[in-house]
């Protein structure tokens, strides 16, 4: 009969392991201690995404739909690959809106997810922009680092592209003005259609300080001869 409870008692305490084990293992999947855990299902999730928060077809990526993604984490390896995460999101919507002008006061659907009634806190939207920042792809246009600019290419990049497009083209040693470049027929279809004139300003400078073209004014208008 000793024995009999023994083998009772030590199966119930197998049992009673298992079951913990079941317990901390779900706990471990619901709850990731880093973003990257789930780098895998990143297209799983994006994917679903498409026109849910009245975006068009701009795919979020699946950290958007994951409420801590909107909270700076502590853990540094989990805090650096939000940033990433938050720094590419930023560029993507963007490009996507055709837009380089960026207000961090306003809560727009880039930070502020209302389905899940999460937004990104002041003090981080200003983290990742300065954090853009530094690998030239955003400036601040204001003291008090509220309004931006984002560079999806950055004025380099942008540059490049605007002298190759007048090299491919023919266009140099002739005259043709800003408006035309982000606005006229012969541009369709180009990364540089469509771009703010400011932004394509600076890019024009950095060539212009590489003797590469120049900027000229005439009838209250702006042009420029690539060479």
């Amino acid at each position: 009969l000793s024995r009999c409870r023994r083998f009772a008692n030590c199966h119930r305490n197998v049992n009673k392991n298992k079951y913990n084990d079941r317990i901390n293992e779900k706990k471990s999947v619901v709850f990731p201690v880093s973003f990257a855990y789930f780098g895998t299902a990143r297209l799983h999730f994006a994917c679903c995404t498409g026109n849910r928060f009245g975006m068009g077809a701009f795919e979020w990526p699946w950290e958007y739909s994951f409420p801590p993604f909107f909270t700076v984490q502590v853990h540094a390896k989990t805090k650096e690959q939000q940033l990433a995460t938050w720094k590419e999101l930023v560029l993507n919507y963007q490009k996507h809106q055709g837009q380089a002008l960026l207000n961090i006061a306003e809560d727009t659907p880039l930070f502020v997810n209302k389905e899940l009634s999460r937004k990104l806190p002041p003090e981080a939207r200003l983290w990742v922009l300065e954090e853009l920042a530094k690998t030239g792809h955003a400036a601040t246009t204001d003291k008090r680092k509220q309004q931006w600019e984002v560079y999806w290419h950055t004025l380099d990049e942008w540059s490049s592209i605007l002298y190759d497009w007048a090299v491919g083209s023919g266009t140099t040693n002739t005259v043709c003005t800003l408006y035309e470049l982000v606005a006229g027929d012969n541009t369709v279809g180009e990364q540089f259609h469509g771009l703010d004139e400011g932004v394509l300003r600076k890019a024009l400078k950095v060539l212009e300080t590489r003797g590469k073209c120049e900027l000229i004014a005439f009838d209250d208008n702006e042009g420029v001869k690539f060479f």
